[in-house]
């Protein structure tokens, strides 16, 4: 799976050749994002991405942090 952390801090997920923005399972009107407290850092273990989040934990080919970038 790759996933994408975009400028914002949302957390968009590649499913069907496409990113799409993941959404929060408790608020359906917003997106799993960096404001949230459940929200991990990306830590590589393994050599392979992974991300922390409410009820799992993501395991990715790559995934891209853009937060901080310019």
């Amino acid at each position: 799976m790759k996933g994408k952390i975009d400028k914002g801090g949302n957390l968009l997920i590649e499913r069907g050749g496409f990113l799409g923005t993941a959404s929060c399972p408790f608020n359906e009107f917003m997106p799993c994002g960096h404001w949230c407290p459940l929200f991990g850092e990306p830590e590589f273990i393994d050599g392979h991405p992974r991300l922390s989040l409410c009820r799992k934990v993501l395991e990715f080919v790559s995934l891209v942090d853009e937060r901080g970038q310019e």
